[in-house]
């Protein structure tokens, strides 16, 4: 049976993607941020609650950058507990995806069919908790990124098998 985790994490805002540490101490999920936009997008931040010795979820804290300094999704703590992957905006990579796409003009009608477009993706990214409780700078995982800048971008967060050696997503 479902329980509500309280207040302190479930408000009437958006919350999504919760993760738990491997030891349930730590959950991770995204909230969105009301009334910021990045690319005319919604902005969205990586949060972490950590559980009390009462049982009880703590406030959630952003995490801070180098993890949230854009718009973040979708976070994954591997079995280490100490290695985080998301998706990210954050270097603004933008994928010509090669799609025929309907332009669509002012009264809702297409007006011809474009060949090409380029469209802002939320890449994949890996960062490290150090024991000094910083995070190490964002590592670019290949060839997931590189694969979605040449063919299609990736669209479904990620997603690790419990031993932490396979990584699922969708493009």
């Amino acid at each position: 049976k479902p329980i509500n985790v309280g207040s302190q994490i479930n408000t009437s805002g958006y919350e999504a993607f919760p993760c738990l540490s491997p030891d349930n101490k730590r959950l991770f999920f995204v909230k969105e941020i009301t009334n910021k936009l990045i690319n005319d997008e919604p902005c969205y931040r990586i949060m972490m609650s950590e559980k009390g010795r009462d049982g009880q979820w703590r406030p959630a804290i952003e995490l801070p950058a180098p993890v949230n300094v854009s718009s973040e999704k979708a976070p994954r703590i591997m079995a280490d507990g100490k290695t985080l992957i998301y998706q990210s905006s954050q270097y603004g990579i933008f994928v010509n995806a090669g799609r025929k796409v309907p332009q669509i003009d002012s009264d809702g009608k297409s007006t011809k069919i474009l060949d090409e477009f380029e469209m802002n993706f939320f890449g994949i990214f890996e960062v490290k908790l150090h024991p000094s409780g910083e995070w190490t700078a964002p590592q670019s995982i290949e060839p997931i990124n590189k694969y979605a800048d040449i063919q299609a971008p990736v669209m479904g967060g990620p997603s690790v098998s419990y031993d932490g050696n396979t990584l699922f997503f969708f493009a």
